[in-house]
């Protein structure tokens, strides 16, 4: 899974909040280069609050199952006010995001092709 230099993100934003030292390794290509376009249209920083996460870290935290974080297929995104939203999830559409979920304190972005498609859902009292 080799990605392509990223023009807004080091490897480190992606590691494992477990510290069990993976990360950028186990993202999905497709989505690393999707992101980073993505945050270039966005034009404003993207803080990236969870990545890859391993299966016991996913579980630790609460994470369902077949979590996109857990095959490198997502990101959460800091997001506090409404215009950074709009912001954000206008760049995650035009970038190609097909799959975004909206929190107070955060958006979540994948491309998990295994997942429905064309959905923006509510993370009603999920908080990770």
């Amino acid at each position: 899974r080799m990605a392509l230099p990223l023009r807004h993100f080091s490897p480190a934003e992606f590691a494992c909040k477990c510290g069990c030292g993976a990360g950028m390794d186990k993202m999905d290509p497709a989505f690393l280069q999707m992101l980073d376009e993505a945050r270039e249209l966005a034009g404003i920083p993207f803080v990236l609050t969870s990545t890859y996460r391993c299966p016991k870290h996913n579980r630790s935290v609460g994470g369902v199952e077949d979590s996109a974080h857990v095959g490198g297929h997502a990101v959460d995104i800091r997001c506090v006010s409404s215009h950074e939203r709009f912001r954000i999830i206008s760049a995650l559409l035009e970038a190609g995001f097909r799959r975004i979920e909206a929190a107070p304190t955060w958006i979540h972005a994948d491309n998990d092709p295994t997942k429905p498609q064309d959905v923006i859902f509510y993370a009603a009292g999920r908080t990770y």
